[in-house]
């Protein structure tokens, strides 16, 4: 049956939004969301038609790997919105700086900038990289905390934005070397390795 490739898409994102609305829901540990959430990608991403993991890689798909769960790198965190609210081209679109985020990790107190899409619909986008991409652990490009237009959000508690790095995911450049590579913003580099979150896709490189 003839399908437009759009619906597809419309259906992927749908999916996706879906997932993050079950990860979203605090009657559930957050260990226990997570799983559900390593569990959905995986299905989602080894047979979706939309899914960026390419058709003939999907044939044998393996799953995706992750860092076990560490409820130490999950944070709930101000904004702090006294930024340059400055304009700059992130995964292919116009943004603009609007607010960092704070945290600490092994002893060090830590910053990203969160970036507002500029364009129809609007969103947030908080891309970071860091050193486990040197060891090849990690994909080498930026990974996503946050990427709302797609539905990728943990939400908010108590008024402050959830940051969980055990959802940190990759690009769709991490399993298709064709797809266009996204970095992450030199102030959104992390000199420091960050032990969570989903881990290089070997098939890549095949």
């Amino acid at each position: 049956m003839f399908r437009l490739e759009e619906l597809d898409q419309l259906d992927y994102y749908r999916k996706m939004h879906a997932i993050y609305a079950g990860v979203r829901d605090r009657r559930i540990p957050a260990e226990q969301r997570w799983q559900y959430w390593v569990a959905a990608r995986n299905e989602l991403l080894g047979g979706h038609p939309h899914s960026p993991v390419p058709a003939a890689q999907r044939a044998h798909f393996i799953n995706l790997a992750y860092y076990a769960y560490d409820p130490a790198l999950r944070f709930v965190v101000d904004v702090d919105i006294d930024v340059q609210p400055e304009h700059i081209e992130l995964a292919g679109a116009q943004v603009q700086r609007v607010g960092r985020v704070l945290f600490p990790i092994a002893g060090s107190t830590l910053s990203l900038s969160l970036f507002s899409v500029l364009g129809y619909g609007g969103g947030l986008l908080l891309p970071f990289a860091d050193a486990s991409a040197r060891s090849g652990k990690t994909y080498a490009g930026a990974r996503w905390l946050l990427d709302t237009p797609h539905g990728a959000d943990l939400g908010e508690e108590h008024g402050k934005l959830v940051l969980d790095f055990n959802f940190a995911y990759n690009p769709a450049s991490a399993y298709d070397p064709a797809a266009p590579r996204h970095e992450a913003p030199p102030e959104n580099v992390l000199a420091l390795a960050v032990p969570a979150g989903e881990q290089a896709y070997p098939l890549a490189a095949a």
